[in-house]
């Protein structure tokens, strides 16, 4: 693994290099060594965030975009000689290189009986085979036109062996909330939230988890006293962490979940990820303090 990288998401390359050692050296392999390396916590959170989009293959257009550009600046070098237009040594062997870097990235988001995943195999393979002459300068065309046409018609999406492991909400958070279920708060609703919620991240059903995320600060605010979770944020006792935290919810997660279930059909919208609605932590303490309010309800009245 290359240890040279700073995980910056203004540097495309980068991303690219890092990709390129996913493929070599495998997800788990990475992951391990992300987490026992010296990287800063925002570093790990984008390289995290690299892993999960090339997993829900959000990588895929972006990088055969490159790759056409790539290859557009290699048509630049050939150069005529005679009747037939010819590429130096180095400068096929990058352009077959490409090609295949291609091929892989496009089998990746297509069906292995894809037409289109054919064309550009047959393709790929008679320039390949081909000396540096004029059919490999048509079939250097024609890759880069099959190429653009891929890029423009894929669509990333949930791979379906993606499953996640961890709940969403604990266990035990959700018995604690059933447990102190009583006449003035009906806790049943929100109970379920919790598990639909918990079922709905381990099947990677993200707009399904943020909408329940956004059901639950619309459902709470009752057992702060507050009618909106603006108000339960706002009259918080300041006790540091915890009310930055709330204010996370409102401010981030609240705003993220409003655009996502409010937004028109457009001609490429990017689907979530893990990351895009990994607000864990922050519900967590939410739902303690849900808990805590309960109990001491229920103190006040024996």
């Amino acid at each position: 693994m290359n240890t040279q990288f700073h995980f910056n998401c203004d540097i495309p390359e980068e991303r690219r290099h890092f990709l390129r050692e996913l493929k070599t050296d495998g997800v788990e392999q990475l992951r391990s060594y992300i987490r026992e390396s010296h990287f800063t916590a925002q570093q790990k959170q984008v390289a995290t965030q690299w892993i999960s989009d090339y997993e829900n293959g959000l990588t895929h257009e972006a990088d055969l975009r490159y790759i056409i550009d790539e290859l557009k600046n290699i048509e630049d070098k050939f150069f005529r000689k005679g009747d037939i237009l010819k590429l130096s040594d180095s400068l096929s062997g990058k352009a077959k290189g490409l090609f295949t870097e291609a091929e892989q990235i496009a089998s990746l988001g297509l069906n292995d009986d894809s037409p289109i995943l054919k064309r550009l195999s047959d393709a790929i393979s008679r320039a390949t085979e081909r000396r540096n002459d004029y059919y490999f300068y048509r079939d250097f065309l024609e890759i880069k036109e099959i190429i653009g046409s891929i890029a423009s018609t894929i669509r990333p999406s949930i791979s379906r062996k993606t499953t996640f492991t961890q709940a969403f909400v604990s266990k035990e958070i959700i018995s604690k909330l059933n447990a102190h279920s009583s006449k003035e708060f009906d806790t049943g609703r929100l109970v379920r939230l919790c598990e639909e919620l918990n079922s709905s991240y381990s099947l990677g059903n993200f707009h399904a988890c943020i909408a329940l995320t956004r059901t639950i600060l619309n459902h709470v605010p009752p057992i702060f006293g507050q009618r909106n979770f603006v108000s339960v944020v706002s009259k918080f006792p300041n006790k540091g962490s915890i009310k930055q935290q709330l204010e996370k919810l409102e401010k981030s997660t609240r705003k993220i979940a409003d655009v996502i279930l409010h937004e028109a059909i457009q001609e490429r919208i990017a689907p979530l990820n893990e990351v895009s609605i990994d607000c864990k932590q922050d519900l967590d303490t939410l739902l303690r303090e849900c808990v805590r309010k309960l109990e001491s309800l229920e103190d006040s009245t024996k």
